[in-house]
């Protein structure tokens, strides 16, 4: 995978921003590769809004202020925006496979970050 470009979900933010105790060697093993630039990382705004959901829901500001700086880092991490096509291939993944909407926008976004 070495110098691939690959879109991260929410998930792996999440498990490498509050430390799950599970899955944070394999989220923070994403980290450091993209950090050294063997991978190359993106994902949607979608997951930043999604990462920011727990720490809102408990009222972190600590946390929310962390999160905001991991996906402003530069040089880091593209974050992607969604526009009108990218919600178009959403709706259609959607209604030929069946996904969750949420989950059809982040194959979209991954799709066009190709």
């Amino acid at each position: 995978m070495l110098h691939q470009r690959i879109y991260l979900d929410t998930n792996v933010f999440i498990y490498f921003l509050e430390p799950h105790p599970v899955f944070f060697p394999v989220a923070a093993a994403f980290m450091n590769a993209i950090q050294a630039k063997t991978l190359q990382g993106c994902t949607g705004e979608l997951a930043v809004a999604e990462t920011l959901v727990g720490p809102y829901r408990a009222n972190d500001n600590k946390l929310v202020a962390d999160v905001k700086r991991f996906f402003g880092a530069k040089d880091f991490l593209s974050v992607l925006p969604h526009d009108a096509p990218i919600f178009d291939t959403a709706a259609q993944l959607r209604a030929r496979q069946h996904l969750k909407f949420i989950d059809a926008l982040h194959v979209a976004t991954a799709m066009r970050s190709a």
